[in-house]
């Protein structure tokens, strides 16, 4: 192979590096574009919490609008969820959903944990009272 040849290859090699640089760049602008924006399509079961308590996502679905007018619903595992904190009171609490560089928001609320009261749960006789009375007898308390 001459110089030429191999110059010429090099440049063919570039050309192609470089076409396919912007075709990747063009796609992935393309895909982040499609989406409008993100919202909780509905809430997880439980937005109240004791202090200490775990954070669960049951029922939390979260959609992405689309450009063209259309909603999907999006993994949850492809989600972030941000600033759960159980350690202090709060009536209100943010709770942030970022997908790619769309975000979302709702509210919760952390409570003080109930004070355990006693409760009574039977009666038991320690000794067994005067049980037999004669007639006309008293009765012993």
């Amino acid at each position: 192979m001459n110089k030429n040849n191999k110059k010429i290859l090099i440049i063919c090699i570039i050309f192609i590096i470089l076409l396919t640089s912007i075709t990747l760049c063009l796609l992935i602008n393309k895909n982040s574009k499609q989406i409008k924006e993100i919202y909780v399509a509905s809430l997880p079961q439980k937005t109240e919490y004791f202090q200490g308590e775990q954070f669960d996502i049951q029922g939390l679905k979260v959609c992405a609008l689309q450009n063209n007018g259309k909603s999907i619903f999006l993994d949850i595992a492809q989600i972030q969820i941000l600033g759960f904190d159980s350690t202090n009171i709060q009536e209100k609490q943010i709770i942030t959903i970022i997908y790619l560089d769309y975000k979302c928001t709702f509210n919760i609320s952390i409570k003080e944990p109930p004070k355990l009261v006693p409760t009574l749960t039977g009666i038991e006789l320690i000794a067994l009272p005067k049980v037999v009375y004669k007639k006309g007898e008293k009765l012993s308390t």
